[in-house]
């Protein structure tokens, strides 16, 4: 299934569930946008073995201007700057980022 263009858009309005965010391609320039951020995973302490995974920033990939790659970077409103190590597209019209701290 595919989320057309106008479905998905109140999922990441930032009214609603979205985050706003300041998206700076390798190429330069920069334009904002907004997606869903999840924080990253982790533990750690009292508990057999440590577990981590790294914070995601999910968009609408029809809204973007272009495809996100690696290397470009994200200012997450509140969140930080993040750089995108590996964006994936899942098929159904939205794009999960997955980031690092930059």
């Amino acid at each position: 299934m595919t989320i057309d263009a106008g479905s998905a858009s109140v999922f990441f309005d930032p009214a609603v569930f979205g985050t706003p965010a300041t998206f700076f391609p390798v190429e330069g320039g920069s334009y904002p946008i907004s997606g869903i951020y999840t924080d990253a995973y982790a533990l750690a302490g009292s508990g057999p073995g440590v577990s981590t995974s790294a914070p995601v920033f999910t968009i609408d990939a029809h809204t973007q201007p272009r495809p996100p790659q690696q290397n470009d970077r994200v200012s997450i409103s509140g969140k930080g700057d993040f750089v995108v190590n590996d964006p994936q597209p899942d098929g159904s019209g939205l794009i999960r980022l997955i980031l690092e701290r930059a």
